[in-house]
């Protein structure tokens, strides 16, 4: 909790230089059908940074279900999974949690194996999986 109004700011201030570091990197975003997410604001945002807008289908919780899970994963994994002095530590955690959930953390479903396992094993437009066109796999 912020003690004053000048940490408050900063921390806004902060949380909006993150934004704008994701936002760099962000090609599509799926949301619900909620009303903020149809709003003439959002689909001019959406448009001025470059970003695919795309909805669930609604009446189709399985979509949800799954943007759900993963937010409730890092939330209790990353972002609440450790104790951080602000959030610019926060942020800077996020890097090496997405890799341990990706590279190194055994998935049930997938035998063990991490999830990078597996697109390391989908078959290309060739036919190939990249270790047989001897292509590095994805890092």
């Amino acid at each position: 909790m912020p003690d004053t109004l000048v940490d408050d700011q900063l921390g806004a201030r902060d949380a909006r230089g993150e934004v704008a570091a994701v936002l760099d990197t962000v090609q599509r975003l799926i949301t619900d059908n909620g009303s903020a997410y149809r709003s003439t604001v959002h689909a001019i945002a959406c448009r001025a940074l470059g970003i695919r807008h795309l909805r669930t289908r609604p009446y189709r919780p399985q979509t949800n279900g799954k943007a759900e899970r993963l937010i409730r994963t890092m939330l209790g994994g990353w972002a609440y999974g450790a104790l951080y002095r602000n959030s610019s530590e926060r942020a800077a955690a996020l890097d090496g949690w997405l890799h341990y959930y990706n590279h190194q953390r055994p998935h049930s479903a997938l035998g063990r194996k991490p999830p990078i396992a597996r697109l390391n094993e989908q078959p290309t437009c060739s036919g190939l999986t990249a270790s047989e066109r001897g292509a590095a796999p994805f890092a």
